[in-house]
């Protein structure tokens, strides 16, 4: 079912220890400057949307996914918008196969950086919705890259696909 549990369109706010529970589109980060700070937030697909410029810190982001979906959709139509979302230091956990992002814009930006995956994150990571035009969004994971995942050679091809834009 799809249903906005929390919707954030104001600038400068501050999110520390909150739960966000949903399924699709749970959480609108929808304008402004924001701060998730130990937060958890879970969904199954595009569980965190929208156009903000978002820090995301110590975070457990969690799928529940019967089979496949997607963590972030961040919307940006032109290359000079300083938005985007990051996630730092973050736990990746749950069920299904997800990407970490889908383009919802041209420009969509998504980062993460130092997070902890388990292994449900499908190849290559990312997704620009079969919309050409979407080539030029932003996705990164950068950092390390720690993995629950056993097999060898999934973890190699995750950490060369992991960046692009």
């Amino acid at each position: 079912m799809q249903a906005v549990a929390l919707r954030v369109a104001g600038d400068k706010a501050m999110f520390y220890r909150v739960r966000v529970l949903g399924t699709q589109d749970t959480l609108l980060d929808d304008t402004g400057s924001h701060y998730f700070y130990r937060c958890h937030i879970q969904g199954s697909v595009d569980f965190i949307f929208g156009r903000s410029r978002s820090l995301y810190q110590d975070c457990v982001i969690q799928s529940t996914a019967q089979n496949s979906g997607a963590i972030a959709a961040h919307h940006r139509d032109s290359p000079n918008e300083d938005t985007g979302f990051s996630f730092v230091n973050c736990k990746i956990i749950g069920t299904g196969y997800i990407y970490l992002g889908r383009a919802w814009g041209n420009y969509s930006r998504t980062v993460y950086s130092y997070c902890h995956f388990d292994d449900i994150i499908t190849p290559p990571g990312w997704s620009d919705w079969n919309y050409p035009s979407r080539q030029n969004a932003s996705f990164a994971s950068t950092g390390q890259w720690i993995s629950e995942n056993t097999n060898a050679g999934a973890e190699e091809q995750k950490q060369e696909e992991g960046c692009r834009g």
